[in-house]
């Protein structure tokens, strides 16, 4: 298996788990603030996994320059405060 065969592969793979992941968030906790902002973040993450590339692409255009932007700090700021939040409703909910 080449790195290019195996990188889509572990994409394709990230891609789907986060989305499997969006879909029971919503289903459990999309009732919640923080449940929705969640699922934002899961959605958000599989959108960077869909966009990054190793390396760069020979021609970028400025919306792909600015979702790559947007997605890349939804993954870096996001996933704390998503994990806070989650703890506390699961700290009620058990």
């Amino acid at each position: 298996m080449s790195l290019i065969a195996a990188d889509l592969a572990f994409r394709a793979a990230t891609i789907a788990l986060l989305l499997v992941l969006a879909a029971a968030l919503l289903r459990d906790v999309g009732n919640r603030v923080a449940g929705r902002v969640a699922v934002a973040f899961a959605l958000g993450s599989s959108a960077h996994a869909a966009t990054f590339t190793i390396g760069s692409p020979a021609a970028m255009s400025a919306w792909h320059a600015l979702l790559i932007a947007l997605t890349t700090g939804n993954v870096v700021c996001g996933n704390e405060f998503v994990h806070a939040e989650l703890v506390k409703i699961l700290k009620a909910a058990g």
